[in-house]
């Protein structure tokens, strides 16, 4: 699990710092592949840098963006390795089962390695009318967990008790109060099709 902030600028927008989490799912002899939202990686700007910070703090600067795709709210960075080995959890091999227990990591509020334990609720479709459609234009059923998630957690891993990967945190529901709700994230299924659509293939786990 990783912190991504981006700082972006341009002449009709000052400049703009923000932040989510990602997981890394695949490695090569150079770089570290991380997959988190779209909506974290979208930029207002027209120069728009991108970095990387690991559980330890260790800063990546001048990671790159590989492919992004809105209708899945997905992203793919990459950020060339650093001293220390970082962790790649397998990908599950299939959904998470509704009332099944899930972890999620992330980095909510510009906190480092938040874990919070919950169960699936249910699978639906997120109606998310505030929504930028560049950024986020989800349309299938998302896992509906009762783990709390708030803002910056958009990205992060979801895991089941086996700690693969079912699936990233992508929405914070709150009701009029702005009392927590649950979370929704999508499915390992999704992002086996998001990869598989652009030719991705994510390699074998270093745990």
């Amino acid at each position: 699990n990783v912190m991504i902030t981006s700082q972006s600028k341009s002449f009709f927008h000052p400049s703009n710092i923000s932040s989510g989490s990602g997981t890394i799912i695949k490695e090569d002899s150079k770089y570290y592949y991380v997959l988190t939202n779209n909506h974290v990686i979208y930029s207002f700007g027209s120069i728009t840098s991108y970095f990387v910070y690991d559980y330890l703090n260790n800063e990546y600067s001048n990671a790159q963006i590989i492919f992004k795709d809105p209708n899945y709210d997905m992203a793919i960075l990459k950020f060339k390795k650093g001293k220390d080995r970082l962790a790649i959890l397998p990908l599950a091999s299939e959904d998470i089962k509704v009332d099944e227990n899930l972890i999620v990591v992330g980095q909510p509020k510009g906190q480092r390695n938040t874990i919070t334990f919950g169960k699936t609720i249910s699978y639906g479709k997120v109606d998310c009318e505030s929504c930028n459609p560049n950024e986020s234009n989800v349309n299938y059923d998302c896992i509906y967990y009762d783990a709390i998630t708030t803002n910056g957690n958009s990205g992060g891993m979801i895991l089941n008790y086996d700690f693969n990967l079912v699936g990233i945190a992508t929405f914070g529901m709150t009701d009029s109060y702005d009392k927590y709700l649950y979370g929704a994230g999508s499915p390992v299924s999704k992002i086996k099709e998001f990869l598989q659509a652009n030719e991705f293939e994510v390699g074998d786990p270093n745990v």
